[in-house]
This record gives C-alpha cells, sequence and structure tokens, in this order.
C-alpha cells in the first residue's frame, strides 16, 4: 500500500469510528510486520495523522508498554481458553529472549 492510500485508508477508517463513545485514535496493521509489511516511515506518518498508539504484530514483548508504536501478539483460532492465550505469551516471551541474545 502506498503512503496515500494508507492515509486515504487511515482517514476514512477514523471517520467511521470516531463517532462511537469509545473510540481510541489507534491503528493496528492488519497482519503486520515491521520491514515487510509496513516501515518505519509510515509509523510516522500515521502518528502525523493523529493516531496516538500504532500496533505491529510480530509477536513480540513491549518492554516499555508507553511508546507509541507497541506490537501484539497474533492469536489464532487454537487460541481458544486463557491457558492457551497464555502458551502464546510464554512462546513470543522465549522468542524474544532467544533472538536478543
Amino acid at each position: 500500500m502506498s503512503d496515500n492510500e494508507l492515509v486515504q485508508s487511515y482517514n476514512k477508517n477514523k471517520e467511521q469510528l470516531e463517532v462511537l463513545p469509545n473510540y481510541r485514535d489507534i491503528f493496528a496493521f492488519p497482519f503486520g510486520q515491521l520491514g515487510s509489511c509496513f516501515s518505519k516511515k509510515q509509523i510516522k506518518i500515521l502518528f502525523k495523522n493523529g493516531a496516538k498508539k500504532v500496533f505491529g504484530s510480530s509477536g513480540t514483548l513491549n518492554h516499555n508498554p508507553v511508546n507509541s508504536y507497541l506490537d501484539r501478539l497474533s492469536l489464532n483460532n487454537n487460541d481458544t481458553n486463557a491457558d492457551k492465550i497464555w502458551l502464546s505469551i510464554l512462546k513470543s516471551h522465549l522468542r524474544t529472549a532467544l533472538h536478543n541474545k
């Protein structure tokens, strides 16, 4: 998606959602992995257009949740209960720890 298409989609989405009483100006790249699905430049573009938080989905842990760019854990149809979700979180933590070793 081009930068211009991203801004257009973001603004269209914002218009639809901001009428809701629980609206928050956040954006999540669907299936988004930094570097392969979107760029740091595109994150900056979203912030310039009003986003307060932007999420990717590389499955890493966020060591500082006050950051404006955060990663989220991608869940799938197998994550059907709390134990399975916690297992996914643990796996993500281990991947991050091994990657940073």
